[in-house]
C-alpha cells in the first residue's frame, strides 16, 4: 500500500480534499494530515506537529508551507533555514519518507508577494540539498483567480492548483523515480505476503 501525509498551512488545508481525490486515483491511501491556519514552520516545529505523524511510517510526505514565513533580512532568513532544518528532523524522525515540498502560492497583495518570494528562495536554496523535492508555487498559480484577501483561492482555482501538483507530482522525472520505487516496494510486499502464505 502507498501512504501519504499531507502537512501545512491554510493553503494545504484549501487543497486537502482534492489532493486526496488525486492521489487516491494514483493509488495513494492518506494516513494523516496536519493543516493549520496561519502556522510558520517555527509553529509546526515547536508544536512537534509532525512528530507523531511520522510514527506511522508514511512514504511520502506532502508539504505545503511557507505562506506565513518571514525571510525578508538576513537573520530571519537565517532562523527560517534553521526552522527548516528541524522541521525535516521531526519528519524524519521515525521514518525516511520521501518528502515533497510546495512552496508558496504566487499572492496579488504585492507585500505578500516579496515575503512569498524571499521564502522560497529559502526554501530552493536549501531543501533539493536536504534531499526534498522541492516545488515553487508561485508560477503554478500566478494565473488562477484568487480569493478576496489576494492570498488565498476559491474552490475552483484550488481545483486547477491540485491538478498541477499532481501534474508535476507523477510527471517530474525525480517524482517519477520515487513513484517507481513506491510501487516496486508495493509489489514486493505484496509478493512476500503470497509467499508467506504459501509456504507457511
Amino acid at each position: 500500500m502507498n501512504t501519504y501525509l499531507l502537512i501545512g498551512d491554510s493553503q494545504a488545508e484549501g487543497l486537502l480534499p482534492y489532493i486526496h481525490e488525486r492521489m487516491h486515483a494514483r493509488g495513494f491511501t492518506m494516513v494523516g494530515a496536519a493543516t493549520h491556519v496561519g502556522w510558520k514552520t517555527a509553529r509546526f516545529v515547536s508544536e512537534q506537529a509532525a512528530v507523531a505523524l511520522s510514527r506511522v511510517n508514511p512514504d511520502v510526505v506532502l508539504v505545503v508551507l511557507g505562506g506565513n514565513d518571514i525571510a525578508t533580512t538576513a537573520s530571519a532568513r537565517a532562523v527560517l533555514a534553521e526552522d527548516i532544518r528541524q522541521f525535516l528532523a521531526q519528519i524524519r524522525s521515525s521514518s525516511s519518507p520521501h518528502i515533497i515540498w510546495i512552496g508558496p502560492a504566487h499572492s496579488t497583495d504585492p507585500n505578500t508577494s516579496r515575503r512569498h518570494e524571499a521564502v522560497a528562495d529559502v526554501q530552493s536554496s536549501m531543501l533539493p540539498a536536504l534531499g526534498v523535492e522541492w516545488h515553487d508555487g508561485g508560477p503554478m498559480t500566478e494565473d488562477l483567480g484568487h480569493a478576496a484577501d489576494g492570498v488565498h483561492f476559491p474552490r475552483t482555482s484550488l481545483i486547477r492548483w491540485a491538478d498541477r501538483i499532481n501534474q508535476a507530482l507523477f510527471t517530474n522525472e525525480h517524482s517519477t523515480r520515487w513513484v517507481g520505487a513506491v510501487s516496486l516496494l508495493a509489489a514486493a510486499a505484496g509478493i512476500a505476503g503470497i509467499a508467506w502464505l504459501y509456504f507457511r
